[in-house]
């Protein structure tokens, strides 16, 4: 038979369908499998499509169909295996996906990859620092205001600046050994200064605080008061001319306690070494801690 007859050349399609089938089967897994499978289909279709037309014997049929067969059945087997996610899809030439990995090629093993800059770390912001917090000031507490005594009248005052003058100089003089005379004398310097003091022995509310509190063995009522100044002087009524029961001062007196405070008016009884009646045994203790006899007339309290 001539090898350039028309039965040779589809027994060479028919054969080379075959092997290119084969070949794509095996290299279907990457891209080139699918051209190479796509070549053996064409030969194969042109080998059979001969065949028929030629009357060729059944053999070069087999060998193209067998190719497109193999070829067909490596293709089914890819798509089954991308389902699976066995495989990846393959790309084929010309494709935008062929291109971008065209483009941007993997780097190599050899190609060092870049180092990345150190990163400086964020210098954290100093943390605010909180305001003090003004503390409010204390609240002065008002003082309680003491009440306001009632002042000393003005001739309980001149009365007790004389007994207190008095007293300061006998002292001085006793401790200077003065003699009985000097210190008398100083008693009658004192008789002077009470007259002018108390100008016929009246006096009106003076304020003292009782200090004793008794009765006579005939009923009446007795009082003593001492005055409230710097000097240490007493007043109070005699005990032979007490306050009779009939008198209001009585019942007065009669609720009152030793140290309430008092207002009291009378009169000085005249008479003696100190132009008023004053009750002490001696003269020393007269000058330094006289009593007074008074007679009283009128009493407030307690205050």
């Amino acid at each position: 038979m001539d090898p350039q007859s028309p039965a040779p050349r589809l027994d060479i399609l028919a054969v080379l369908s075959l092997v290119m089938g084969a070949v794509a089967f095996m290299t279907v897994w990457c891209c080139i499998g699918y051209p190479i499978g796509l070549v053996a289909v064409v030969l194969g279709a042109v080998a059979v499509s001969r065949n028929n037309s030629g009357g060729f014997s059944g053999t070069s049929r087999v060998l193209a169909i067998s190719g497109i067969a193999i070829t067909g059945f490596a293709i089914f087997l890819h798509v089954i295996l991308i389902a699976v996610g066995q495989v990846s899809k393959p790309v084929l030439p010309g494709s935008e996906s062929d291109a971008s990995s065209t483009a941007s090629p993997a780097p190599s093993a050899t190609t060092a990859a870049p180092v990345p800059e150190p990163v400086a770390p964020p210098i954290p912001e100093p943390a605010a620092v909180p305001e003090p917090v003004a503390v409010p000031e204390p609240v002065a507490v008002p003082e309680p205001v003491a009440p306001v005594a009632d002042p000393i009248p003005p001739t309980q005052q001149a009365f007790c600046d004389a007994v207190k003058a008095g007293a300061e100089s006998y002292k001085a003089a006793e401790a200077e050994g003065a003699n009985e005379l000097k210190l008398s004398k100083l008693r009658s310097v004192r008789k002077v200064a009470l007259a002018a003091a108390v100008p016929r022995g009246a006096f009106k509310e003076w304020i003292g605080t009782v200090e004793r509190i008794a009765t006579s063995s005939g009923g009446q009522a007795f009082l003593s008061v001492k005055l409230k100044c710097d000097a240490r002087v007493k007043i109070g009524n005699s005990m032979f001319s007490g306050i009779e029961q009939s008198n209001p001062l009585f019942d007065l007196i009669a609720e009152l306690g030793e140290g309430a405070n008092v207002k009291v008016s009378g009169k000085l009884e005249a008479g003696g070494t100190d132009g008023f009646r004053e009750g002490s045994l001696t003269e020393s203790g007269s000058m330094s801690y006289p009593d007074f006899t008074v007679e009283f007339s009128a009493m407030a309290g307690p205050l």
